[in-house]
C-alpha cells in the first residue's frame, strides 16, 4: 500500500503508514522490524524497501510510478517528495500534499479503488488492505489501522427480568436504558444509577455478578480504516458510513517533539470521527 504523508506542499511531510516515522523511531531506541503485538513493525525501515520493489517490478522509480498511476489520475499535481540519504524518493516519509488532495485519496479508497470511471487500485487490494493480518490482532491491516464499531454493553428486557425475578423491585425503572449502547460497564452504571435512589442502587449492586450482568456484550463490527502520521496527520475512511475525514497541521519550527505531538496532535481524532458517524438513536 502506498502510504502518503499528510503535510501540505510546504508542510509536515511525515509518515502516514499507521506506524512511526523511522527517523523518530531511531531517536526512541526502536529498530526496523521490531515486533509490535507479536508482528513485525511496519515502520520506515522496512517500508523503505518498497521503493526498490516498485522499481524492480515496474521499471520506474517510486515517485514516477505512483505519480503516473495514482496521483496524476486523481489530479494531485501540487506535491513535493523528499529523497532519502541515497537519493531515492523516500517510501515511508517525505511526500507532501494538500488536505483536499489527501481527501481525494480517501474518496478513491472509499469507492473501492475507483476514481470516476477509472480504476486506480484493484478491489482485491482494498479487501486485502482492510483484512486483519492475524485473527487475534484485528486492528492491523496492510499499513492501515482497522477500526471497529463496538463492542458495546446493551441492556435488554430479558436481562432486566432476571433481576426482577431475583426480587429487584425497581427493574422497570431501568427500562429507558433498554437497547442503548454503552462503551463501558461504568458508563452504563452511571446512567442506571441516575434512575434509582440510594436504596435501589444498593439493592441492584448486591445482585450484580460477573456471570449475571444486566447488559449483553455485542460483537464489534468492521467500520473502516485510517492512516496517521507525526504531528496528528490523519486520513480516516469509514465505508460503513460513507465518510472520509482528513486532519492536517503545519510542521512547527524545529519539527516538533513528543510533547508537541501529544499536545497538538489531536490523538482522539479517529474516535471523534467515529462517534460523530454513529446514528444518534444508538449513542
Amino acid at each position: 500500500m502506498w502510504a502518503p504523508d499528510t503535510g501540505s506542499c510546504d508542510g509536515a511531510g511525515r509518515t502516514l503508514d499507521g506506524a512511526h516515522d523511522d527517523r523518530r523511531a531511531g531517536q526512541q531506541g526502536a529498530t526496523a522490524g521490531e515486533a509490535v503485538d507479536g508482528l513485525p513493525r511496519p515502520d520506515g525501515g522496512l517500508l523503505g524497501l518498497a521503493a526498490g520493489v516498485v522499481k524492480a517490478a515496474s521499471g520506474r522509480p517510486l515517485d514516477e510510478y505512483v505519480g503516473a498511476e495514482i496521483l496524476d489520475p486523481l489530479g494531485i499535481t501540487r506535491r513535493s517528495w523528499a529523497r532519502d540519504a541515497t537519493g531515492t524518493r523516500a517510501a515511508s516519509w517525505g511526500l507532501s500534499i494538500e488536505a483536499a488532495d489527501l481527501a481525494k485519496i480517501g474518496a478513491m479508497l472509499l469507492a473501492r479503488g475507483k476514481w470516476g470511471d477509472r480504476r486506480i487500485l484493484a478491489e482485491s487490494w482494498i479487501d486485502d488492505m482492510a483484512k486483519p493480518v492475524r485473527d487475534d490482532v484485528n486492528w492491523h491491516g496492510l499499513l492501515a489501522w482497522l477500526r471497529h464499531d463496538g463492542p458495546y454493553r446493551v441492556q435488554t428486557p430479558e436481562r432486566r427480568k432476571v433481576y426482577a425475578d431475583l426480587g429487584f423491585t425497581a427493574s422497570a425503572d431501568l427500562a429507558p436504558l433498554d437497547g442503548r449502547r454503552f462503551e463501558t460497564f461504568a458508563a452504563y452504571w452511571l446512567e442506571a444509577g441516575a434512575l434509582l435512589d440510594a436504596a435501589e442502587r444498593a439493592s441492584f449492586a448486591s445482585l450484580v455478578r460477573d456471570d449475571r450482568l444486566p447488559v449483553e456484550l455485542t460483537r464489534a463490527t468492521y467500520a473502516g480504516f485510517d492512516f496517521n502520521g507525526w504531528l496528528g496527520q490523519y486520513l480516516v475512511v469509514l465505508p460503513s458510513r460513507g465518510i472520509v475525514a482528513v486532519r492536517q497541521r503545519p510542521e512547527p519550527p524545529g519539527g516538533g517533539d513528543d510533547a508537541d505531538n501529544k499536545k497538538n496532535g489531536l490523538q482522539d481524532f479517529v474516535r471523534l470521527v467515529m462517534a460523530s458517524a454513529r446514528p444518534a438513536a444508538t449513542d
